[in-house]
């Protein structure tokens, strides 16, 4: 896995070996398209704080910090913390779904989220989520403490719930479901690659949606 990643460019210096597997996510899709991920988390689980201050300098140097719920959360508590401190922002994509405390999301700047997740998010039922109930949604998720909202949509694109009080929803990953969760990856690092580019968050969200439907 390391001459994988070191292949495709990825500095893997910070990388180090547990005695464990890598984790794995096992992702189910139906004909529909919808998915359910099982995670195991392997060497992910072996992820502690002690890590994160060893490694304070690499994390200086980044434009955003991007995680999600697959490394324990305490190690998750100790990063958020840190960005914020370092005024660092920090992206998080909450899966697999759990409740997270109010402390943790007043760290996050940026919080991406599916209709699933942030049903769990919000103490709700799980289901698909109307136009009216993704703005109160996105709005309650923003009530919780996290600065900007993109809830993630699969072929319904996305809704962006921001700071400045912009309320709006890109469809252009239309047509490709059965494809979602590469979407949800791709739709997450695109945001990501064109805002530290320079755009604005909606143009980032339109044009990740766009390379997301070509994924």
């Amino acid at each position: 896995m390391r001459d994988s990643l070191e292949n495709a460019g990825v500095k893997t210096g910070p990388v180090e070996n547990v005695a464990d597997s890598s984790g794995v996510a096992l992702i189910n899709t139906d004909a529909k398209g919808e998915n359910a991920i099982t995670v195991m988390a392997g060497a992910n689980g072996h992820l502690s704080p002690v890590d994160i201050d060893a490694n304070v300098e690499l994390l200086r140097r980044a434009g955003i910090v991007l995680t999600q719920l697959e490394i324990p959360m305490d190690t998750i508590g100790h990063l958020a913390n840190f960005t914020r401190q370092e005024g660092i922002p920090l992206m998080l994509d909450p899966a697999p779904a759990k409740p997270l405390s109010s402390a943790l999301l007043s760290c996050v700047d940026w919080l991406t989220p599916n209709e699933t997740e942030t049903c769990v998010l919000l103490g709700r039922a799980e289901r698909n989520l109307s136009q009216s109930e993704l703005e109160d949604a996105a709005t309650s998720l923003l009530q919780r403490g996290c600065k900007n909202v993109i809830l993630k949509l699969g072929a319904r694109g996305c809704y962006l719930a921001l700071a400045d009080g912009t309320r709006r929803g890109s469809s252009s990953a239309q047509g490709n479901r059965r494809r979602y969760d590469r979407c949800r990856r791709c739709l997450q690092w695109s945001v990501r690659s064109s805002y530290l580019s320079g755009e604005n968050a909606v143009n980032s969200a339109e044009w990740a949606c766009a390379v997301a439907a070509l994924s």
